[in-house]
């Protein structure tokens, strides 16, 4: 005879390990709800000790984020995202929040979030960007340097980019490299822009 752990009544265990410790079905669920089993385990990330009162027992993480630190889960993210993105319903849903300009709003309110600027400066630490980024410059330096021709006048330069305002970039009026007209680097061909203005503008002509 043994005692149910939940109603503490008597009931004879038939079972041939005789591992019965609720009388019925019903006591068992509610009994595995008020009063788990506990086990004691390490977690595979962070290393801490915790209580596995889970049904099956196959935790193997303390946390969540424990859990999402991982290479396994990333790649299981990576994968699901590249197939749903392929789905015609992701797409018809992409065209209609174009055609209703509420991506574009969605996108502004992005870039002004402090989860967006918070990945830009942990990205911008990393060995890729800045070997991209040293590249892209060393090679503006030298399309400058041979875009400036012997009757330049350096000082008129040299005071073009210190008299400019806060807030504003200095670009050329004619680019040094476009698609259909090159630019000298001279004063005459350096104009005053707002940041919004120069991105826009690009590698391109505009009259």
């Amino acid at each position: 005879m043994k005692k149910c752990l939940f109603c503490n009544k008597k009931f004879v265990d038939f079972s041939v390990n005789k591992v019965k410790k609720y009388c019925n079905y019903k006591c068992k669920s509610k009994g595995r709800r008020t009063l788990p089993i506990i086990i004691k385990k390490k977690c595979l990330g962070c290393q801490t000790e915790f209580n596995d009162s889970s049904y099956a027992k196959n935790r193997k993480y303390c946390k969540k984020s424990c859990f999402e630190k991982t290479d396994y889960h990333k790649s299981i993210r990576n994968k699901y995202l590249k197939i749903y993105r392929k789905k015609p319903k992701y797409i018809e849903y992409i065209k209609k929040l174009k055609e209703n300009g509420t991506l574009s709003k969605y996108y502004k309110k992005y870039c002004n979030s402090t989860k967006f600027i918070f990945h830009i400066v942990r990205y911008r630490k990393t060995e890729k960007f800045l070997l991209s980024h040293r590249i892209r410059q060393a090679k503006r330096r030298a399309d400058k340097l041979n875009a400036i021709p012997k009757w330049a006048n350096l000082e008129k330069i040299k005071q073009k980019y210190l008299n400019c305002p806060k807030g504003y970039h200095v670009d050329h009026f004619v680019p040094l490299k476009g698609e259909n007209v090159c630019g000298f680097h001279v004063a005459e061909n350096l104009q005053y822009l707002t940041p919004e203005e120069n991105n826009k503008k690009g590698n391109k002509l505009l009259l």
